[in-house]
């Protein structure tokens, strides 16, 4: 018996000699410069034997932990730093923190779940208490790119990217947050937002501080994409983008199923916050409790080429309270379809000659009640558009769709809105939803795609998720975002004429409030003090050498050999061995 104990120890011995041996030659092969284990869960690069120096490549070493944290990564602006998985999947699974993985005072890095061939999404944040989100960007981080990051089962957020003034810091208007791209990620079943980028409120909001009127003043983001992306089941909305003045942009996502919780003024496919200068384009956003795309914006705001189908209110809703600048709105060649409400509800009381051109409307929610009114309706008393190319269908059968039935909204060759529509180009909109040349026959055709003999055959094209374990968390309602009252009931008359515009004034204003109120805590300071790292150690390591791009799982061929020499030296001798 003392000998198979020794055998088997042995063995054990061998075993763990070699996946340490594994280990090494993944973060090799992965051209790794600073290697963080699996069991490692707090890094701050300032405390390292080794700096970490721009331009270099991080491994997040494949396995299981309860959270990740990482402070004070910089690279530069030539160098951006690499962090990626490497060896498999790093998977964060039920987090009792105040967040699944945090970035803190970083700045010039791209996080990447690409480290590992054969993984679409290599790194995944699974389960995280109320009120936390799943990946949290804060501490002034500026200067980032986050990609094929797979996010579930939050109890808030699946993103959140943002600095949040407070009493103790009150103005962060010295700080910049630019140049941050979300591209490429997929994120689902979360209790709060998909992506909650930049704060609510622009320029100031005033709140109570030590039962003194404070004014707070939120930092500006500029140049911001979010682009790319799959979201799906979102409890509240799928994008929220705010205090964003200056080149942002939110194109080619797929948001599906979002505000799941019905939580009021919390259920947009995407949204506008205050000072959200972004560009909407190229999305399909398919079924919602709330708005498709609510646009409380910064103004001059194009939002052109989306697929809106299912909105459980109105598939676009325009307001300019809040907007900083008089350039006029842009809503063109969208197409939508079955709106709970109203095809395009138009609030904007101030900015003059908006543009409403294109627009393919089928079958509004409150046809049956408000006839031509539903299709698009005018809700400011002082309202001021241009409406043009505009189509409205009564019946989705008539619209001439490919294959409705499948979700799939091109066009038929003897559909209604091919070559329909009015010039475009001058507002920059050159292509559809396709990505493909807008102007494809004699004029420009109505909605978001143009016709064409051969078309994809679905527009939804995407990926599943794995099934979730049975040991899903406790979502929250922790509220985010503007404070917004139940959207207006129609009052007025919508375009009689797809070529006639409009600048008389309409029926009394009864549009939501998009700004102010109360303070909407913010699930990152509620949870600061999970962000306390003292006691956990650092562990991270610098392997000697480096290799080439892209981690494999199989072992090198001397691992492989090493391996079997150790199943020789452990089994192949058992006949000499007495028991």
């Amino acid at each position: 018996m003392r000998k198979i104990c020794q055998k088997f120890g042995v063995t054990l011995f061998f075993v763990w000699l070699w996946l340490g041996v594994a280990q090494v030659g993944y973060a090799q092969n992965c051209g790794c410069d600073h290697v963080i284990d699996a069991a490692t869960e707090f890094v701050d690069a300032t405390k390292l034997s080794k700096p970490v120096m721009p331009g270099q490549t991080i491994c997040l070493m494949a396995g299981q932990k309860n959270f990740m944290r990482l402070s004070n990564f910089r690279g530069s602006a030539a160098k951006p730093l690499l962090l990626k998985n490497c060896g498999g999947l790093v998977h964060i699974l039920n987090s009792t923190r105040g967040y699944g993985f945090a970035i803190d005072g970083s700045s010039y890095f791209r996080l990447t779940g690409t480290g590992h061939t054969g993984l679409d999404y290599g790194i995944k944040i699974d389960g995280t208490p109320q009120g936390a989100s799943g990946l949290t960007l804060s501490g002034k981080s500026t200067d980032f790119e986050v990609d094929h990051i797979e996010i579930t089962r939050t109890g808030f957020a699946g993103i959140i990217g943002k600095t949040d003034p407070s009493c103790d810091n009150p103005d962060m208007r010295s700080f910049v947050m630019k140049n941050v791209h979300f591209h490429h990620n997929l994120i689902y079943k979360t209790g709060g937002e998909g992506f909650y980028i930049g704060y609510f409120a622009f320029p100031t909001r005033v709140v109570q501080c030590s039962g003194k009127d404070t004014t707070l003043y939120p930092h500006p983001i500029e140049d911001v994409s979010i682009h790319h992306n799959i979201l799906r089941d979102n409890g509240w909305d799928g994008i929220q983008l705010g205090s964003a003045p200056l080149r942002a942009s939110i194109h080619h996502n797929i948001v599906e199923n979002y505000g799941t919780a019905n939580e009021t003024n919390q259920k947009s496919g995407i949204q506008l916050n205050a000072g959200a200068a972004a560009d909407v384009y190229n999305n399909l956003i398919n079924k919602g409790t709330g708005i498709g795309i609510a646009v409380f914006g910064y103004g001059g705001n194009k939002v052109y080429n989306n697929v809106i189908v299912r909105s459980g209110e109105d598939a676009i809703y325009l307001n300019d309270k809040t907007a900083q600048s008089t350039a006029s709105y842009v809503l063109a060649n969208n197409t939508i379809v079955l709106p709970g409400r109203y095809g395009i509800g138009l609030a904007s009381a101030n900015i003059k000659g908006n543009k409403i051109y294109n627009n393919l409307v089928v079958e509004p929610g409150e046809f049956a009640t408000s006839g031509q009114k539903s299709f698009i309706s005018f809700l400011s008393a002082t309202a001021n558009y241009q409406l043009s190319g505009n189509l409205y269908v009564e019946k989705v059968s008539t619209a001439g769709f490919l294959a409705a039935a499948k979700d799939d909204y091109h066009l038929k060759q003897t559909a209604m809105a091919v070559d329909a529509g009015v010039d475009v180009a001058s507002l920059g909109i050159t292509t559809d939803y396709d990505d493909q040349p807008r102007v494809n026959g004699a004029k420009t055709d109505v909605g978001a795609f143009e016709f064409r003999l051969s078309t994809p055959a679905e527009v939804i094209v995407e990926p599943s998720p794995e099934k979730t374990p049975p040991d899903a968390v406790e979502m929250t309602k922790e509220p985010s975002g503007p404070e917004e009252s139940t959207l207006p009931s129609e009052s007025s008359s919508p375009e009689q004429s797809v070529e006639k515009a409009s600048n008389e004034p309409l029926a009394s204003e009864k549009s939501p409030q998009d700004a102010g109120g109360t303070e909407q805590g913010s699930p990152e300071t509620q949870k600061e003090t999970n962000l306390d790292a003292s006691g956990q150690k650092e562990n991270i390591q610098d392997p000697g050498t480096t290799g080439g791009c892209g981690c494999s799982s199989a072992p090198s061929s001397g691992e492989v050999v090493f391996f079997f020499l150790l199943l020789f030296v452990v089994f192949g001798r058992r006949r000499f061995v007495r028991v």
